[in-house]
């Protein structure tokens, strides 16, 4: 009872005051819940931050290998194409040969002559 009465006079006494106290005991327990809110938003944020650290790393190795697998292959080409430019090259060596032979009659002539002598 004393205890009531003396709030009571307390409150009539000092309004604003009394006001307050309820106020910070309220903005206390917000402060608490926001700070609990955070706490678990940190926590997911973590977990999310592995997770995604975690995949990161799985694509660049993978990405990686087909790095090198794509390296391996231009390599491959590269070589393909220079096989192929110098077969190319003799082929045309060739050909300015032949065509050379056919244009020249003298050479022509002796094949034959050759041949049927034989």
């Amino acid at each position: 009872m004393l205890k009531s009465l003396g709030g009571r006079t307390a409150r009539r006494l000092a309004p604003r005051s009394i006001a307050a106290l309820e106020e910070v005991a309220r903005l206390r327990q917000e402060v608490d819940g926001l700070r609990a809110a955070l706490e678990e938003l940190r926590h997911r944020t973590g977990a999310e931050l592995t997770e995604l650290r975690t995949a990161l790393e799985e694509s660049r190795h993978r990405t990686g290998g087909e790095l090198a697998e794509l390296r391996t292959s231009i390599g491959e080409v590269g070589q393909g194409l220079q096989e192929s430019r110098a077969q190319s090259l003799r082929v045309g060596q060739l050909t300015d040969l032949v065509f050379s032979r056919l244009a020249d009659p003298g050479t022509t002539g002796d094949r034959l002559a050759a041949q049927s002598r034989a």
